[in-house]
Order: structure tokens, then sequence, then C-alpha cells
């Protein structure tokens, strides 16, 4: 029965039928069964096209709004799942576009980039072709905590995410609107400055590849505002969207949108006490879609983030300053890259440290209310904890004399500098007066002021389920600040999750969701659909009770099952991920079949308990000191030091948290054993005796789907999991994502 619909039979079949299904199920399956990738792109495609035929009552399957990181990626994993996609942004022009600060990674966020790689995402492969400068941060700590991290060319950054969003396009009749800049080459007066290095022209011209499959090249790019979106309400008040209305007075239909909008969504820009409506600097705001969500019952609230000024380097003195250099051997994000694209050392560009002053903070103190319409209680919007403006660190922090201040380049061929720890939103003239009293700034030019912005967002734990479908609109998601994130990171990894779901919800596929215990984008949803976003949120590897499992080096081979089995990878991509695991499996087993007794050990230079028992090489990288390049030397076995940076890099981590990672792999067993106990859909709180009413009060809005959930949501006490336990097993339903 299973094979009815792939071999296009459109009703259950006849007893001849079946017998029929079956002998031709038989040979599919002796033919088709010796590659199981080939089975599943069978499969794939075969539903692709019944679901496309049954839904060509509209334009595209998917439209995704917004051409910020969550909205590229959205579109992309849309187009990878098997839907017919349009991205629909005002200005094709700024897709891809790096807002505030240029660099990708950290420790936590360098994760989720990697993370999003491995579900066959933009982000890592875009970040090594514009990256001017690599460093792994926590490189003398342990791998759970590593985060790596790159400063990248903005210009480059935006061409290639563009080139490889082009990558996904039907052809070029799909470009709706007017182009501008998009996919082209930058025009001379952006040349203007020239690269010392020599790397810039060889970067512009890389051609990013992005190995998609050609029955995958399902986009359509629409140049168009949009101004709401339409949908249906039975009467019983179920709301459906069916597709969205552009600021030129087209209807375009989908069954399913994605919205991303961003800072945009009714933005307001401080500098000082000015206040314009912008999404960000020179770009309008977008309105009506809060209205759409009011009407709708969403729950919506004010966030507000910054952006320091901008800087001409060739004002600066850099004499004096700590110079911070990208590391010698750069580590690429991508599992598709063996290195990005700068390799070698005297092609990256350097930052340079300075700090504030007692100076400084006295401007800033003496003329705090000059920013009071942002900053105080005239300002709605909460402002994030871990990137506070410097108005914010003087006033926290009156005892610190002094805050650091990273002159991060934005890029090869630009004087644009960026001072990363000093957002703010002062008159202009004051950031002027204050930035001259900073060591190297003291003839500082300034380029573009720093501001703030204000903008809406929609609660995410009264709004969402795992898969980042809405539950007060069937078939409408969200992706990236407006679910009350900060970050390109986190933008982008909710952006794979949403446009992937939102394909699977029209294709009628089951859709994904990752597990607390699979990544850290697991963490980050489970995080916002538990706890909501009282101020914007950002990932810290320390948010993950598994991190010693969630790493930067496994990410490829953890969602990797979750990325194959949903259609997410391509061929290439796919071959790429086993012939690591190969690799892998490889080296463990020679290192592992050389065993050797401890004094033997001892001799050649690595000291060992003297208890008589041999050890093999492989248990002896769990030593401190001992990786494989230094067993490859005393053991004279030079083969061991040919393997990869990343097979090496993974498999000494492995066994030097082995013993950790066994205690805690029976904690997830657990977690997910509690994670798998559905609570009905339609469980009516109130009928629970025993519940508070403030729990039911919480349990009601926020509707856990499973009681692990329930567990994490806030004011629900211990004892109180027990009665929905006994309510968890008495269901029949599975968690609706």
């Amino acid at each position: 029965g299973a094979l009815a619909p792939v071999l296009g039979c459109s009703r259950a079949p006849s007893d001849c039928g079946k017998l029929l299904i079956f002998c031709a199920g038989v040979r599919l399956f002796t033919a088709v069964c010796k590659d199981e990738m080939s089975l599943r792109r069978l499969l794939a495609t075969r539903r692709a096209a019944l679901s496309s035929a049954a839904a060509r009552a509209h334009d595209f399957d998917v439209i995704v709004i917004g051409g910020g990181h969550a909205g590229v990626e959205a579109a992309a994993a849309s187009c990878r799942a098997g839907a017919r996609t349009a991205l629909v942004t005002k200005s094709l022009a700024t897709i891809g576009a790096m807002s505030c600060n240029p660099s990708m990674g950290g420790v936590g966020k360098g994760t989720l980039i990697r993370e999003v790689d491995a579900l066959g995402g933009l982000i890592g492969m875009v970040s090594d072709a514009a990256g001017c400068q690599f460093r792994v941060l926590n490189a003398s700590k342990g791998p759970a905590v590593h985060g790596p991290r790159c400063q990248a060319d903005r210009k480059l950054y935006m061409r290639h995410m563009q080139q490889a969003l082009l990558q996904y396009v039907t052809n070029e009749d799909h470009i709706i609107g007017d182009c501008g800049a998009f996919g082209e080459t930058l025009s001379g007066d952006l040349r203007a400055r020239p690269d010392p290095s020599g790397s810039f022209e060889q970067m512009w011209n890389e051609h990013v590849d992005v190995f998609i499959e050609p029955n995958r090249r399902l986009l359509t790019l629409i140049g168009e505002g949009v101004v709401d979106t339409m949908m249906s309400e039975t009467s019983s008040g179920e709301r459906t969207v069916h597709g969205i209305r552009t600021d030129t007075g087209r209807n375009i239909t989908a069954g399913a949108v994605v919205v991303t909008t961003g800072t945009f969504l009714r933005g307001m820009v401080h500098v000082g006490k000015k206040r314009f409506s912008a999404g960000r600097m020179g770009e309008s705001a977008t309105s009506g879609l809060e209205q759409t969500f009011m009407r709708c019952g969403f729950r919506l609230g004010r966030l507000k983030t910054g952006t320091p000024p901008r800087l001409s380097a060739s004002s600066i003195r850099f004499d004096g300053l700590e110079e911070q250099i990208g590391d010698s051997d750069p580590q690429a994000f991508s599992y598709m890259n063996d290195h990005p694209l700068v390799f070698h050392n005297a092609a990256q560009l350097s930052c340079f440290q300075t700090r504030t002053n007692p100076d400084t903070h006295r401007i800033v103190r003496e003329n705090r209310e000059s920013s009071a319409e942002y900053e105080a209680a005239g300002g709605k919007g909460i402002p994030p904890r871990y990137c506070p403006s410097i108005e914010t660190k003087v006033e926290r922090f009156p005892d610190r004399d002094s805050h650091v201040i990273w002159l991060e380049p934005e890029g090869y061929t630009t004087d644009v500098v960026y001072p990363n720890g000093i957002s703010n939103a002062l008159p202009e003239d004051l950031q002027v007066k204050f930035l001259r009293t900073i060591r190297g700034l003291e003839n500082v030019e300034m380029l573009q002021p720093a501001y703030g912005v204000e903008y809406d967002y929609v609660d995410p734990q009264t709004s969402l389920y795992r898969s980042l479908e809405t539950r007060q609109v069937k078939g409408l998601f969200l992706a990236g600040q407006i679910n009350g994130t900060t970050g390109y990171e986190e933008a982008a990894a909710q952006g794979v999750i949403a446009g992937a779901n939102a394909a699977y919800h029209v294709l009628d596929q089951p859709k994904i969701a990752i597990g607390r215990d699979q990544g850290l984008i697991g963490v980050l949803i489970d995080d916002l659909i538990t706890k909501g976003a009282a101020e914007p949120y950002r990932m810290f590897s320390s948010r993950a009770e598994f991190r010693l499992s969630l790493r930067p080096d496994n990410a490829d081979l953890r969602l990797y099952g979750i990325a194959s089995s949903a259609g997410l990878l391509g061929t290439y991509r796919d071959s790429r991920v086993r012939d690591r695991q190969h690799r892998i499996e490889m080296l463990e087993e020679t290192l592992r079949s050389i065993a050797l007794p401890p004094q033997e050990w001892s001799r050649i230079g690595i000291k060992t308990s003297q208890d008589g028992v041999k050890r093999s090489a492989l248990e002896m990288l769990s030593y401190t000191g001992v990786d494989v390049d230094v067993l490859a030397n005393v053991l004279h076995r030079p083969e061991l030091a040919l393997a990869d940076r990343r097979t090496k890099t993974h498999v000494k981590a492995q066994i030097h948290y082995a013993s950790y990672l066994e205690r805690q792999k029976r904690e997830m067993e657990a977690f997910r054993k509690e994670e798998s106990l559905a609570l009905p859909k339609n469980l009516e709180f109130t009928s629970i005796p025993g519940l508070s009413n403030e729990e039911i009060d919480v349990l009601s809005r926020r509707r856990p789907e499973t009681l692990g959930e329930a567990s994490r949501v806030q004011g629900v006490r211990p004892s109180s999991l027990f009665l929905l336990l006994r309510h968890a097993k008495q269901g029949k339903s599975s968690p609706s994502l």
C-alpha cells in the first residue's frame, strides 16, 4: 500500500492492483535498494511531483517574506525539500546584506553555522568564501567550547550569498522586479581602495557551488514589499494562510508562508532624540503585517538592538594598539570545504584592540538623557543583555575604568572600520566627541553614526510549534528576529527549519524537528517555545545540557540522519558525509589495532600507569598533550599524520570526552523517553485536578506538545508532571509538529 503513491496510484488499489503493485515493488526495490539515497531521491521526487500537481491552484507552494539571513536559508531549504518557492523582498539588491557586525560565528554561534551547513544550508559556504580573518575562539580549551569565527568582507559576503541563491532560481524569467546590483559585480567606485594583499580579486571571482540538484532549482525572486497575508477562517475559528498581498496591489497565492521580517516590522531608528521609521539605516520599515498578527491573536512585543558608528580606517592611529591576527591554519565552516578561500596568513586582515577610558565614560554619563527616547523610559523595546550599548555598560558597571573595543575591518577594498563594543543611540556630535577620547581615535572620522532600532516581535512561547509553524494560523511559519532572537546565526538556524517545514507542510510530508539532545538548533527552538523571549535571545553553548555531544566538530555527523532522510542533501553532499564517516572509522580502527604495554608507552615518551595492561593508541588519545600527530611521530607511523585535520580533531574529541559521553548518552536516552510522551493535542488543563491556577494558565497559553516540553515551562512544579504523565499515557495522539 505504501508503494501506491510512488507508482502513481491516486486511490486505494483493488486486490488485483495490489498484486501488480507488489510485483512492481519487488522490481523497484531490487533495482534501487543497493543505493539507499537513490531510493530516497526517487520517493521524494515522486511525492513532490504528485503534491505539486495537486497544488497548482497556488502560484507557489511556499512564499518566504524577507531576504535576510533567515529568509535566504528558508527559501533555499524550501527548494531543497522540493517546493516551488518565492522569496519576496522590497529590494533584491540587498539580499544577504550584513546589517550589523561583519563577522560570523563564535562560541555557540559557530556551532549553529556548522549545523545549518549540515542541513544543506548556505551560511557556512558563503562565510568560507567571504571571510578575511578566521580564528577559533577558546582554542586552548576543550573542543566542546571551541568557537569557530570569521571576520567577513561585507561586500564579498552579500555577493556570494546572492550568487549562491541564484543557483536555486529556475531561470532568469523567475527574477521579477528591479534587480539593481543583485548578483552583479560591484561598480568601480566601490573598488576604489586597492587591496594590498591581492586577495580580493581572487575571492571576488570565486564561484561558490552549492551543489544543488537540477530538479531543486525551484526558486523565484520577487522584488516587492509585502503589506498583508491572505487567509481563510472556518466557522470554528481555524485560520489558514493562502498567500500574500504586495505593495503593488498583487495577490500571490501559496500553500505556506514564512515570515522573516528581521528588525523591519514597524522598525523605528533612534539617533539621539531623532526618531524615524526604518528597519535599518537607509531602508524603510515594514508595516501592515503587525495588524494581521494582532487580529489573529498573536501576542506582540517590542525589542531593540543597536549598532556602533562606522569609522574611517585612514583616520585611525593603529600604532601601539594590540593587533589580533588570524589563525595560521584557518578552519572552514562548511564540511564541503577543506579550507576557506583565505588559507594563508598573509592574506588575512588584522583586528586591533583599544579601550574606552574615564573621559569616555564621563561624556556618556553626562549626556545619557540625550538618548532617552531610546535608552530610558521613552523607548519601549527591551535591549539585548549580552550585547549592551555603551550607555548601558557605563550605567551597569560604574566601577570599571574601561571597556574593550575591537576595531574590525569591513573588507579588503573599503576604508570602513566597525568598532565592536560601543553601540549607542547618542546624538551624532556627542558620538564624535566621545570617540575622540579613545586611544587611536583621537582624530577619527565618523562615516556613519551609531543608532538603535526598535521593532515588533511575536511571542514565540504562545505562538510556535517546534516546526516554527504558528499555532494561530495553519501554514504560517516564522523565523529570525520576529521570534525574539538576535544574530545572523540564530536567524539562519531558524530559517532552514521553517523553510523546510513549510515545504513539507504543503507536500504533506512529516516535518523535521531537532531535539535539545541533537543540536544547538534544537536548544534554540526549544528555549523559544518553552521560555519565550523576554529579551533578544542569543545562543551560547552553555544553554545546552548535552554540550559535550553538541560540538562544532561533529555537527555534520550528528544531523546527517535528519538531513538525509528529509531529502535536504543532494548526492554530492551526502557522499561527502559518508566519506567522512568512513575516514573516521578507518583511523579509529588503525589506532585501535596498535596496542602496547605500559613500559613500552613510557619508553617512547608517553607516561601511563604501570599496571601491566596493554593500551591501544586510540585510548592514549585521552591523555593530555597526546594527539594523532604525536602518536604518528612516537610510533613511527607517518601514515597516521596523513589523515585530514577534521578527522583527527573529531577522533581526539570523542576519546577526550569518552567517559563523559557515555554518561551523557544514558542521560540523553532518559531525556528522549520523556520527550516521546505526547500530551493529547486538545488536553483541557482545567480538567486535571491538582494543577494550580498559575499552572493551568501557563500551560493553556503554551500548550506543550510533550511531557518534556511541559517540564521546561516556567511555573510548572515537578509534582504536577506526574499528573500530566497520567494523561500522556492515556493519550493516543503523537505530538503535532
